[in-house]
């Protein structure tokens, strides 16, 4: 009975254990079922989202092209434009200091010609007015004429060269004798006020050609041409009476002046001769600009011959004399530029095949060498200008004279003034701005991307959670 009792009692409680392992199954299958329903939820969602949000994203993707290239164009406009900018203000800072440095140039030309020829004009009026017959011609006052040209025409010394014949060769000497401390001292006493620097010495009573130790008698010629007058008056008297013709240049300009009757020539260019005689090394360096690095000591000059005729107003007329003028071609350079200015470089060339090259910074006119020593980067900015005066025809088929002409270019120095790399700071503050744009929206995109995201899965999670709950509802 027992026995029975408990079998069936077990028999009993099987299916109370079956159905709750029933259950549980049960209860798995809904957790499974549910979760699967989620992610299906979920991936549901996603994939609606992408559907809705492509376009959403070419349009980013259209924007972030634009940005960039609208970031490029700017950038790039703004370089050029800024560039170009510069490089007018380069331009037309070139223009109008090469324009003053031409036109002082020419200015300085036409001074020189100008004072040289009333000169000579007034020595002819002179020998008339005093009755005075050529060659022997003497005047104690010549300084204040000479000195007042020089001071205006900014030039070194002059001297007067009378025509000697041959014949006549004696009694010059003889005259010059007698005259040379009329006009000597009488020269020293309207520039200095004083005999101080004169030293009586060294006078050859002679036509005289330079040796290798001074003046000695020169050889014989058809005819002389001695040095006489002469402003700032002599240091001491070598050079009287030095004859002009026993340079071979000199000879050949004097065949010049002969053919272009009535005109102005000029030498070849030629270092100094005015220091021991006129001034001295240290006056003479203070006429010219310092010393740089890389300019010379050795400043080309010029003579200006100009001619003096009996008749001061006939060409034609007899050619008694002429007047030789030193000039240096830096002096018509300096005091042009404003300070802060520097690298102006100007080219003397001539006719002669000789060529020059000077460098103006501010004030100053630096010689720099001989031969044309400008970049050659900036070959199409030369600005020429002619700067001989000549009209005559037979001007370029008479040899012995030179013509000369400027050509004015700008350096890199120069340049360096423009060019403060104001295009590329301005280029590149413009890309930064929009670099810094550029990441400012990615990360805010990265954020809503991120946001959207969270709230898509959430949204996803709620709906998998009530439909499992209420299944028949949805």
């Amino acid at each position: 009975m027992t026995k029975d009792k408990a079998e069936s009692t077990t028999f009993a409680t099987r299916p109370d254990e079956s159905g709750f392992m029933s259950n549980d199954l049960s209860v798995c299958s809904a957790r499974i079922s549910s979760v699967s329903e989620e992610r299906d939820e979920i991936a549901e969602v996603h994939k609606f989202s992408r559907k809705e949000t492509n376009h959403i994203r070419v349009w980013r993707l259209i924007m972030a092209l634009v940005l960039l290239a609208t970031a490029i164009t700017v950038t790039l406009t703004t370089y050029h434009f800024l560039k170009s900018e510069q490089t007018k203000s380069f331009d037309e800072a070139f223009e109008k200091f090469s324009q003053t440095v031409a036109d002082a140039a020419l200015q300085s030309q036409e001074i020189l010609h100008a004072t040289q020829r009333d000169v000579c004009e007034n020595m002819a009026v002179d020998a008339i007015r005093t009755g005075q017959t050529w060659r022997n011609y003497t005047n104690p006052y010549y300084e204040m004429q000479f000195g007042s040209a020089r001071n205006q025409a900014k030039t070194e010394l002059s001297a007067f060269f009378p025509f000697v014949e041959k014949d006549g060769r004696d009694a010059w000497i003889e005259y010059a004798g007698e005259h040379l401390t009329e006009w000597t001292h009488a020269g020293h006493m309207t520039k200095y006020g004083n005999l101080d620097r004169l030293n009586e010495i060294n006078y050859v009573p002679n036509m005289t050609k330079k040796g290798p130790d001074g003046f000695i008698p020169d050889d014989e010629y058809p005819e002389y041409w001695p040095m006489w007058l002469y402003s700032p008056p002599p240091a001491q008297y070598g050079a009287v009476n030095w004859n002009v013709l026993n340079v071979p240049d000199y000879n050949d300009m004097m065949t010049a002046i002969k053919v272009v009757r009535g005109e102005q020539i000029i030498s070849k260019v030629r270092t100094s001769v005015s220091t021991g005689t006129a001034f001295t090394e240290e006056e003479h360096a203070a006429m010219h600009s310092k010393l740089k690095t890389g300019s010379s000591p050795h400043h080309p000059h010029c003579f200006i011959w100009t001619p003096v005729y009996e008749d001061p107003q006939d060409i034609y007329s007899k050619f008694v004399g002429f007047l030789a003028t030193s000039f240096a071609w830096d002096f018509s350079l300096r005091n042009l530029l404003p300070g802060n200015v520097a690298g102006i470089v100007v080219i003397i060339t001539s006719t002669c095949n000789q060529t020059y090259t000077y460098e103006i910074a501010g004030q100053d006119a630096y010689y720099m060498g001989e031969g044309d020593l400008h970049e050659a980067k900036y070959d199409d900015y030369k600005s020429e200008i002619n700067l001989s005066l000549l009209t005559h025809p037979k001007k370029d088929v008479t040899p012995g004279h030179c013509q000369y002409s400027m050509h004015i270019y700008p350096s890199s120095e120069f340049e360096s003034f423009y060019d403060r790399n104001t295009p590329e700071i301005f280029a590149g503050i413009v890309a930064f701005t929009f670099t810094c744009i550029a990441l400012v929206m990615i990360v805010y995109d990265i954020l809503v991307h991120n946001r959207n995201a969270k709230l898509v899965a959430n949204a996803a999670r709620s709906n998998a959670v009530v439909t499992s709950l209420f299944p028949g509802s949805m």
